[in-house]
C-alpha cells in the first residue's frame, strides 16, 4: 500500500522551476531565431556582392559598395547616426582636440579659388603676410579649380615644421604674390569672444563643444565676474555641436546642485 500526501509547498516550488525553464527556454528559441534571422540577411548580402563581383558588366569596388551598403543602412535609422571614414574620424578629431597642425587660416570655397576668411593672430600665415579677404589660387603650383573642402585641407595641412607654397591673389594687386609658409601647430579656440555689454551684463560667443571648452569657458566667466558680470548672454549661434561632456560640464557651471542635466 502507497500513502501519497499533498504539500502545497513542494507544488509552488515544482511551479516556480517550471516558469524558469519554460522562460529561459522560450529565451533561447527566440535568441536562436534571431541569430538565424541575422545570418539568412547577412548571406543574402554576402551573395549580391558575390554576384555583383563577379558578373556586373565593370570592375567594382568591394570597398566603395560595402561603405555604400553601411550608408545606406545608417540612413534608415535617424539623422545622427552616419558612418565616418577613417580619413573624416582623422579631421574631425583634430577638429576637436583643440589643436592641429596647419597654416593658421579659416576659409570658404569661393568659385575657383578659395577665400581666407579669417587669419588666426600669431599663426603661420599671419606671420607671413596673409590677410583675410585674400584668395588662394594655387597650392604648390597646382590651381585650386575643382578644389573640395576636404581636398583643401589635405594641400595645407600637414605635420609641424613642413613648408608649403601658395599663390594669392589680392584685391588692388595685378600680379599673383607668393607665399611659403612653415605649417605649425593651430590652436583652436570655443570661446570666440567675451566681453561686458553693460556694467552688469557679460557676453560669452561659443562656437563649438571642443576638448578644451570648458575650460575656456571658466576662463572666460571669471574674467567677465571680476568686471562686475552679474548675468550673462551665452551666444550658442551657428554652434554646430560637439563633444557632449564638455556641453555638460558647461551646463553644470549654471545649475546648481545634483539635478540630471543629460541622461
Amino acid at each position: 500500500m502507497k500513502l501519497s500526501f499533498y504539500n502545497p509547498r513542494r507544488l509552488s516550488l515544482l511551479a516556480g522551476v517550471l516558469v524558469v525553464c519554460g522562460v529561459l527556454l522560450g529565451t533561447r528559441i527566440e535568441k536562436a531565431f534571431t541569430l538565424d534571422n541575422e545570418f539568412e540577411e547577412l548571406h543574402k548580402y554576402q551573395e549580391v556582392l558575390s554576384l555583383v563581383n563577379k558578373y556586373y558588366v565593370d570592375k567594382v569596388d568591394i570597398g566603395d559598395l560595402n561603405k555604400a551598403a553601411i550608408v545606406g543602412l545608417l540612413a534608415k535609422l535617424d539623422p545622427h547616426s552616419v558612418y565616418m571614414p577613417p580619413v573624416n574620424v582623422k579631421q574631425s578629431d583634430e577638429e576637436f582636440s583643440g589643436h592641429f597642425d596647419g597654416i593658421g587660416v579659416q576659409f570658404t570655397l569661393n568659385h575657383d579659388s578659395i577665400l581666407i576668411e579669417n587669419v588666426i593672430p600669431d599663426g603661420p600665415s599671419e606671420k607671413v603676410g596673409l590677410m583675410p579677404g585674400d584668395k588662394i589660387v594655387a597650392i604648390d603650383g597646382r590651381t585650386t579649380k575643382g578644389f573640395t573642402q576636404d581636398s583643401v585641407i589635405k594641400n595645407l595641412r600637414g605635420p609641424k615644421g613642413t613648408k608649403v607654397n601658395v599663390s594669392i591673389a589680392r584685391y588692388n594687386n595685378p600680379s599673383l604674390l607668393q607665399f611659403e609658409i612653415t605649417r605649425d601647430v593651430i590652436p583652436l579656440n570655443s570661446v570666440t569672444a567675451n566681453f561686458m555689454v553693460d556694467d552688469k551684463t557679460g557676453y560669452i560667443a561659443l562656437t563649438h563643444f571642443i576638448a578644451t571648452s570648458h575650460d575656456e569657458m571658466r576662463k572666460a566667466l571669471e574674467d567677465l565676474r571680476a568686471k562686475g558680470m552679474q548675468r550673462l548672454i551665452l551666444d550658442l549661434r551657428y554652434n554646430p555641436g560637439g563633444y557632449l561632456e564638455q556641453a555638460v560640464e558647461i551646463a553644470d557651471e549654471f545649475i546648481g546642485g545634483t539635478k540630471t542635466i543629460v541622461y
